[in-house]
C-alpha cells in the first residue's frame, strides 16, 4: 500500500462531506476512486485519484496519513465546520489551496503558518467570520489569496491584514460595509487585486490604494458610491 500514490480523498457520513484532490476542481467517481472497506480493498478500474474512506475505522488512521501528505488541495465547503480544522491542516504539508466556503466558522487559525505553511489560496466564503477589534486576523507568509466573501462583515479594524505581506488577491465583496479606510490594506504591498463590490460604500480610497499597492485593481460595483 505504502508505494501507491492517491490524488483524491473522499470522507462521507451523512452529515459531513469532505473532499481532497490534486487540482481545485477535481472529481471523483466509482472508476477513479480507491475504496477503503474493514474487509477489503475496492481497486478502481483507472489510475486512483481518489480514496474513499467512508467505512474505515479507526485502525485504518496511520495508513491514511500515508496517503495525505502529496495532496495538494483540500475541498471541505458546505460540510458545518464550526471551528477552523487547525489540527487536520497539519497533516497536509504540501497543502496549497484550502476551499472551506459554506460552513460556520467564526475564527481562523491565529498562525496559519503553523499549521499550512506553504498554504497559497483560502477561501472562507459564506461563513461567519467575527473581525477582531484590534490586531490581526491571521499570519501567513505564504498565502496570496484569501476570499471572505458574504461573511456579515460590517467594520475592518486598522491593523487586519497587517500579518500577510504577500497577499495578492483579497475579496469583500457581499458584506455589509458601510466606511473603508487603506488602514487595513497598508502592509498589502503586492496586492493586485480588490474585490469590495456588493457592500454599501460611499467612498473607497483607491488614490490611496494605489500608494500602497501600484498595481491594485478595486472592483466597487453594487455600492453606494456617488459620482
Amino acid at each position: 500500500m505504502a508505494q501507491l500514490y492517491y490524488i483524491c480523498v473522499i470522507l462521507l457520513s451523512t452529515h459531513i462531506g469532505l473532499v481532497i484532490s490534486g487540482s481545485y476542481h477535481e472529481e471523483c467517481f466509482q472508476n477513479n476512486t480507491l475504496y477503503l472497506e474493514p474487509s477489503r480493498i475496492m481497486r478502481p478500474s483507472l489510475l486512483a485519484e481518489c480514496l474513499d474512506v467512508t467505512t474505515v475505522n479507526v485502525t485504518y488512521k496511520d495508513m491514511i496519513k500515508n496517503f495525505i501528505p502529496l495532496i495538494k488541495t483540500l475541498l471541505a465547503s458546505d460540510i458545518r465546520l464550526k471551528n477552523f480544522p487547525t489540527k487536520f491542516l497539519k497533516l497536509f504539508s504540501h497543502l496549497k489551496v484550502a476551499d472551506l466556503s459554506r460552513n460556520e466558522i467564526k475564527r481562523l487559525a491565529k498562525n496559519l503558518d503553523s499549521c499550512s505553511p506553504n498554504l497559497k489560496k483560502l477561501n472562507l466564503a459564506e461563513n461567519s467570520i467575527t473581525i477582531p477589534k484590534r490586531g490581526f486576523l491571521t499570519k501567513s507568509k505564504s498565502l496570496e489569496v484569501l476570499i471572505l466573501s458574504k461573511n456579515k462583515l460590517h467594520k475592518l479594524n486598522s491593523q487586519l491584514f497587517n500579518a500577510l505581506p504577500f497577499l495578492k488577491v483579497l475579496y469583500l465583496d457581499g458584506n455589509f460595509l458601510i466606511t473603508l479606510k487603506v488602514h487595513p490594506f497598508r502592509k498589502l504591498h503586492h496586492l493586485e487585486l480588490l474585490h469590495l463590490g456588493s457592500n454599501q460604500l460611499k467612498r473607497i480610497p483607491i488614490s490611496a490604494l494605489k500608494k500602497v499597492s501600484k498595481r491594485v485593481r478595486v472592483i466597487s460595483k453594487n455600492n453606494r458610491i456617488k459620482f
